[in-house]
């Protein structure tokens, strides 16, 4: 005679306010096969400000750009935060897209600018200062040149 083994009790089920999903004695539960238990998928919990089940969520709408912030003052016991990098003071955060043979080439100035500037130097040479120096020479070429820019000779077609 083989001992009957006490049903454990569904705890869980019992916190979140489910009904337990096996609901046969236990002799008939060890007859049947594992794969024939099968539990109900849960149902959505709507949840405010989220779309609801089923429903397109909307895109969130980002600006076009938006101006660097400075972290608010804290408490004295906590500790000091970093002060903004010297070359983000007086900025605007913007994104933009980019072709992988662009980013490349950037990431590759950045590493032949900073092998060629002095020690010191070499931690101020970042992609947002390349990107930011090179659109103000080429614009500003693009001001004095006009339509023989290389830029409008890349971008405009004649």
């Amino acid at each position: 005679m083989t001992p009957t083994r006490k049903e454990t009790p569904d705890l869980l089920g019992e916190i979140l306010g489910s009904k337990p999903v096996i609901s046969a004695p236990a002799e008939v539960r060890e007859a049947q096969p594992a794969s024939a238990v099968v539990a109900a998928p849960p149902e959505p919990v709507e949840v405010p400000g989220e779309p609801a089940a089923g429903s397109k969520p909307r895109a969130a709408r980002k600006p076009a750009s938006q101006p660097a912030e400075t972290p608010a003052p804290q408490s004295a016991s906590a500790p000091e935060p970093a002060p903004p990098p010297a070359e983000a003071v007086g900025k605007v955060k913007a994104t933009f897209y980019l072709s992988q043979e662009a980013l490349d080439a950037l990431e590759g100035g950045q590493l032949q600018l900073r092998r060629l500037a002095r020690p010191k130097q070499r931690t101020q040479v970042s992609k947002s200062l390349i990107v930011e120096q090179a659109l103000l020479i080429a614009l500003r070429e693009l001001t004095d040149r006009q339509d023989e820019s290389q830029l409008a000779a890349m971008l405009v077609s004649q």
